[in-house]
């Protein structure tokens, strides 16, 4: 039998042939995301109408995007020749059928996009009206807290600046637990900034259930150092999970006068999820991940434009290894200059 599978892709929807299984919604031009339909993960699944589709925790395998028929025998748990049948049976969709799907499904993600932003704005506006993270860093000296930030590798002067804290009080498994408060800010109308949210860092918190947000519905914001820079990364800049790391090796970068221009990047754990347009801007982009993040660091560089990105292995986390004296900040130049090609 002869397969013609070109024809049968051209002739097969792809978002049309998925969205019966899951909940999709747009974060780029010709990319939606949502729950797999199989592990059910929320943002593991990725459908782009360029590419293909991918799920990050159920295809662990170098081909990153795959197809239609892929798809049908990743679903039905059938070979390919089934699949291809599949498909072939369908006739497919008239050009005016879909039309009027793309412009049914536009329509609706505008509606979608319009209320997110209506939503987002209310919460941003409640948020910035409490100013909660005001409290919680004036609680530093007023219980006598700012040795839990100064271990963390943090001087007193970069503590001001980030405006971190210490919440006594924080719900956790129903409960109050004591957390460090980290808030995260975003220029606003040019002259100032406005919190997007404040995470907690819950203390003596079990390993991987140790991080929640003030606000539910926000999102996970990138962490910037540079707080007063522009809405988006300019220039060349350094990508670590999570806000510590960022703030800890932005502190340390800024003692050497080759990298104090660098912008430094926290990411919210190990996630690729609607970053890459606040990197259009960006110019070299290293990447140190965790030790246990090599494949996520790869595929964080696709995402990115591997040309540009260079990817820095450690044995252990960057700012722990700062803390601890075990990497020196004269050593931080060289480890740039000796990064890897994605």
């Amino acid at each position: 039998m002869t397969y013609d599978i070109a024809a049968i892709k051209a002739q097969t929807d792809l978002l049309a042939l998925i969205e019966p299984d899951t909940t999709l919604r747009r974060v780029a031009a010709r990319e939606y995301a949502g729950p797999c339909p199989k592990c059910a993960g929320v943002d593991r699944f990725r459908v782009n109408l360029d590419k293909g589709w991918f799920c990050r925790q159920c295809l662990n395998d170098a081909r990153l995007w795959h197809d239609e028929i892929d798809y049908i025998m990743w679903r039905d748990g059938c070979d390919f020749a089934t699949a291809y049948n599949r498909l072939g049976g369908d006739p497919g969709l008239t050009v005016e059928q879909r039309a009027r799907m793309i412009a049914k499904r536009d329509t609706q993600e505008r509606k979608r996009q319009d209320d997110e932003r209506r939503e987002r704005e209310q919460k941003l506006i409640a948020l910035n009206a409490g100013n909660p993270w005001e409290e919680y860093h004036q609680n530093l000296d007023k219980m006598d807290k700012r040795q839990l930030w100064r271990e963390r590798g943090l001087i007193d002067e970069w503590i001001d600046y980030y405006q971190v804290g210490y919440r006594p009080d924080t719900y956790y498994h129903g409960a109050e637990a004591p957390a460090l408060s980290i808030p995260i800010f975003e220029p606003y109308n040019y002259t100032s900034l406005r919190a997007v949210n404040v995470i907690y860092r819950i203390l003596d918190a079990p390993n991987g259930d140790k991080y929640r947000p003030h606000m539910a519905g926000l999102g996970k914001p990138l962490y910037r150092c540079d707080q007063f820079g522009p809405p988006v990364v300019v220039g060349d800049c350094l990508i670590v999970e999570g806000e510590i790391k960022a703030m800890v090796t932005y502190q340390h970068l800024n003692e050497i006068d080759c990298l104090a221009c660098m912008q430094v990047v926290g990411i919210a754990g190990k996630s690729m999820a609607d970053i890459a347009p606040q990197f259009e801007q960006a110019g070299r982009i290293w990447i140190c991940l965790d030790p246990d993040a090599t494949e996520e660091a790869e595929r964080l560089a696709e995402a990115l434009g591997a040309a540009r990105c260079r990817i820095i292995d450690l044995p252990a986390k960057i700012d722990d290894m700062l803390v601890e004296c075990s990497l020196v900040t004269d050593d931080l130049a060289a480890l740039f200059r000796g990064a890897r090609r994605a």
